[in-house]
């Protein structure tokens, strides 16, 4: 069948792998028919291993030019490393067109494009009802986002007896997909009480209450699985979602850990996410800890670009430019340009840092060089966010103005333009900006801005009155 509905860790797999690794550690050559190499390529793809994969499949196209179950693991890897074009080239060479994989290979890439009906018409000649025919294409719809299309197929299942697991867990993960959470609860019950050691439905009843936001049954869920099964990455996966969600990032993080190790979530994807979200909490060693677990993966994988390493390299300037480590800052905005010379967002940190260090000749030719790749209304909002940040109003105000003229109804850019005018004392151009808010600033907002001044620096007082001001019911018009 196809990869939607392989078990790629049996026995036979790992045997496989084996004699093929040693074979290949020894210099030697090694037969094995189409299948067993398609097995082996599908296994290497489970794991995101995709030039392993796309070696052995290379390997296999020598021994078994046309053969089927390889060309079809080919066109899965290009499909996976979202080379659509190929994957279509790729299919187009594979002759046996009654094949059942080759079919549910071809829905797939009509969905890929979406050409619905087209795939409806390929799946439609498959006269096999069978329970594992059917699972598959299910979850083909579903995880290509046509899971209402799943409803016909399911209905052509016959259930054993009331206590068919089989035929339960296909209609309750039916109704999770289609959000029919009280339906997917009551089932995901049903097959735990004919099997409570399942790590799979405890899963699922889990996946079901995370979506319906109830995180803490959807963590107990999670626990039983875990309990039932220690190495179930994808339970640690559903339990991250639930732990940030409430905001405790440290069990989230030490959760994570486990699901990377586990394989059931990318390295990259997870470490990135972990370190966007202490940003956002401002938590920014925590961010630096894990753009550097980030960066190691990066390094050592095979399948990295450059334009990934200097992205890792621009989180990691962020973070020291927030703890003020200016020589570390510059370092990484160094190594940034160097993996990805086209990176010109990293100037706008380089920028900010050369303001902290007075240099401010730098600072503009670095801003200089973003306009010059990026000359929109963004770009200056976010210079004139930097010199905020720096309080140098005047260059700020300048800034926002450049903004201004090229999106003059950004509410944020009217904002805050409104209210430099009024700590500036111009209340000409401050009531020409605060006239074109759809919330003008209020008195009680105008008031305390002058006093906030004083108190704080002016990108904090600029935040705060921003806040206030959006959360207040009460505004005027001058």
């Amino acid at each position: 069948m196809s990869r939607k509905n392989t078990p790629f860790y049996d026995q036979e797999s790992d045997k496989l792998l084996q004699e093929y690794e040693a074979a290949k550690k020894e210099n030697r050559s090694i037969y094995m028919d189409g299948d067993q190499i398609a097995r082996i390529a599908e296994r290497y793809a489970s794991d995101i291993k995709f030039e392993k994969a796309q070696e052995v499949i290379d390997y296999g196209l020598q021994l078994h030019p046309e053969n089927t179950a390889i060309l079809v693991q080919q066109a899965y890897v290009y499909l996976d490393n979202l080379n659509l074009e190929q994957a279509i080239e790729t299919a187009s060479k594979i002759t046996d067109n009654f094949e059942i994989d080759v079919k549910i290979l071809k829905a797939e890439i009509a969905l890929e494009q979406g050409r619905l009906d087209e795939a409806n018409a390929l799946l439609s000649t498959i006269e096999e009802y069978d329970p594992e025919t059917i699972s598959t294409i299910m979850y083909l719809y579903i995880e290509m986002g046509y899971a209402t299309e799943v409803l016909p197929w399911l209905e052509k299942l016959q259930k054993t007896s009331d206590q068919d697991e089989e035929y339960i867990g296909l209609w309750a993960d039916y109704y999770f997909a289609t959000s029919q959470t009280e339906k997917a609860i009551e089932l995901f019950n049903k097959l735990i009480d004919l099997d409570s050691y399942n790590p799979e439905y405890w899963l699922g009843l889990g996946k079901t209450y995370l979506i319906s936001e109830n995180f803490e049954k959807a963590i107990e869920a999670c626990d039983f699985a875990i309990a039932a099964d220690e190495n179930y990455g994808e339970a640690y996966a559903c339990r991250v979602h639930c732990y940030l969600n409430l905001g405790n990032i440290e069990a989230a993080a030490k959760d994570l850990q486990k699901t990377i190790e586990l394989k059931a979530l990318n390295p990259k994807y997870g470490y990135m996410l972990m370190g966007m979200l202490c940003v956002d909490k401002k938590e920014w060693e925590s961010a630096t800890k894990f753009f550097n677990q980030l960066l190691k993966y990066l390094t050592e994988n095979e399948d990295t670009s450059l334009t990934e390493i200097s992205d890792a390299y621009e989180s990691l300037a962020m973070c020291a430019l927030n703890l003020n480590d200016l020589e570390k800052t510059q370092i990484c905005c160094n190594k940034s340009k160097e993996a990805d010379p086209e990176n010109k967002d990293i100037y706008l940190i380089e920028g900010q840092m050369q303001l902290r260090n007075k240099k401010y000749d730098l600072a503009k030719a670095s801003f200089e060089l973003l306009i010059n790749e990026s000359p929109d209304a963004d770009t200056w909002h976010d210079i004139g966010c930097v010199y905020s940040e720096e309080n140098l109003i005047e260059e700020a105000k300048n800034a926002f103005e450049k903004a201004y003229e090229l999106e003059p109804e950004d509410e944020d850019t009217l904002m805050r333009l409104a209210i430099i005018h009024l700590a500036l004392k111009d209340i000409e151009n401050f009531r020409k900006y605060n006239n074109e808010l759809e919330e003008p600033l209020s008195e009680n907002t105008m008031a305390n801005i002058l006093s906030s001044l004083d108190k704080t620096s002016f990108n904090d007082a600029i935040i705060k009155l921003i806040k206030e001001s959006k959360e207040s019911p009460n505004s005027i018009r001058n």
